[in-house]
């Protein structure tokens, strides 16, 4: 009897060892059930980071594209606009000559004048 006393108490033992295994290790799994969770919590804000970040992207891509046509009217408006300077230079340029070509034709006109009256 008393041998199987002694069979009972190491069993009683040994199932207190697993227990206290058992507590051990659902402590364990809690604990890294917690830190899936705080991953998975960090995960989710890195995602909505991403795509705000994602959104804000594609505002500046879009600006940068809106600049870049805006630039290109811009281009395209300097030209008109220089050529249209050129050719008022050159309308002035020849209303100059015209200018010169009358002044010069006033001054014989009144040479011959002065001539006739002498």
């Amino acid at each position: 009897q008393q041998e199987l006393e002694q069979q009972v108490a190491d069993q009683q033992s040994n199932i207190e060892g697993k227990d206290s295994t058992i507590a051990d290790l659902n402590a364990k799994q809690q604990e890294l059930e917690q830190q899936v969770a705080d991953q998975q919590s960090d995960i989710t804000n890195k995602e909505g980071s991403i795509t705000e970040l994602t959104k804000m992207k594609e505002l500046l891509q879009q600006k940068v594209a809106e600049q870049t046509s805006d630039g290109a009217e811009k281009d395209s408006k300097i030209a008109d606009l220089t050529a249209k300077q050129q050719e008022l230079e050159q309308q002035v340029a020849d209303q100059q000559s015209n200018i010169e070509g009358k002044d010069s034709t006033i001054a014989d006109l009144n040479a011959k004048q002065q001539e006739l009256e002498q």
